[in-house]
């Protein structure tokens, strides 16, 4: 008889929500997930990565969570390896940040042994919350990026703690002529009273112009060489600006200025880079991954 991936056996009898991905010419994972309202305002949220046949493995996962969201209690779980397997059994480390949750092992580069979720094992995760759920898009890194071209990560559909505001990720980057993605990331608060937001990103082509701009819905259209994931209205953040030496760029949110003067508490907002990469030799353009952005009093 035909038998089946524990999970699969989980996802049918809790109705767990299951993600599955396939990365071209390397294999396929699985991410389940799952919320389970223990007690009256408690909701713990159960997580599991099974690498059905993807060579690299994986070697992390993270969760969006909005901001104002209490996180703790936080669990992995991953069957030790075969003795005289090198590969290492050290728990995976749990970090927490505004717009996040993140699982993590060593990156190849640390520690090519590190206990990443090899081809047949499954890891499990959990956190507690006090915020319910929402089915949102996480990622998975990808182990062994060394060779260029190859993606770093994947995203993937998982249940997560629910908020009145904050910043989740949006969009998978599509490599650029460095052979990575470009990441957008948020440094300081989502509120708008508080006015103290910086935009970064990273992994770019040095000395290129690069344009932020935002919109007012998500989306993901195939634009020059990568996705346009802000839709909606938009609004460029002008001037351009010209990322450094070292592929980077960074941008401080004024909203008491235009554009970003127009946008209210609770407003949604979707930013991205798109920035000119001539030396890919396609388009001549490309764009990081999104920010969607609930604006917080």
């Amino acid at each position: 008889a035909v038998r089946e991936p524990a999970l699969l056996a989980w996802i049918s009898q809790t109705g767990a929500h299951l993600a599955t991905v396939d990365v071209p010419d390397e294999g396929r994972f699985h991410v389940g997930s799952n919320a389970t309202e223990v007690s009256s305002g408690t909701w713990r949220y159960d997580y599991v990565l099974y690498n059905q046949n993807f060579v690299r493995g994986m070697e992390s996962l993270e969760v969006p969570v909005g901001s104002g969201a209490g996180l703790w209690g936080d669990t992995f779980h991953a069957p030790p390896h075969h003795s005289g397997d090198p590969q290492s059994n050290a728990p995976w480390t749990f970090s927490s940040d505004s717009g996040a949750a993140e699982w993590r092992t060593d990156s190849f580069t640390t520690n090519p042994d590190a206990n990443v979720v090899v081809w047949g094992k499954t890891h499990t995760l959990s956190l507690l919350s006090d915020q319910a759920p929402v089915l949102t898009t996480g990622a998975v890194g990808l182990f062994d990026s060394s060779v260029a071209g190859l993606p770093v990560e994947a995203a993937v559909e998982v249940w997560a703690p629910e908020a009145l505001c904050g910043i989740t990720r949006h969009c998978t980057p599509a490599p650029n002529s460095t052979g990575s993605g470009s990441s957008l990331h948020w440094y300081g608060s989502a509120s708008v009273s508080t006015n103290s937001a910086l935009l970064y990103a990273d992994e770019l082509p040095a000395n290129t112009p690069g344009l932020f701009y935002y919109g007012t819905s998500a989306v993901e259209i195939p634009f020059g060489d990568g996705l346009r994931c802000a839709g909606g209205n938009v609004s460029r953040m002008n001037p351009a600006l010209f990322t450094s030496p070292q592929g980077d760029v960074a941008r401080p949110l004024d909203f008491n200025a235009s554009p970003l003067s127009s946008q209210a508490i609770g407003d949604t907002i979707v930013i991205q880079l798109w920035y000119r990469d001539n030396a890919a030799g396609a388009s001549g353009f490309n764009l990081s991954d999104a920010l969607i952005v609930i604006l917080c009093p």
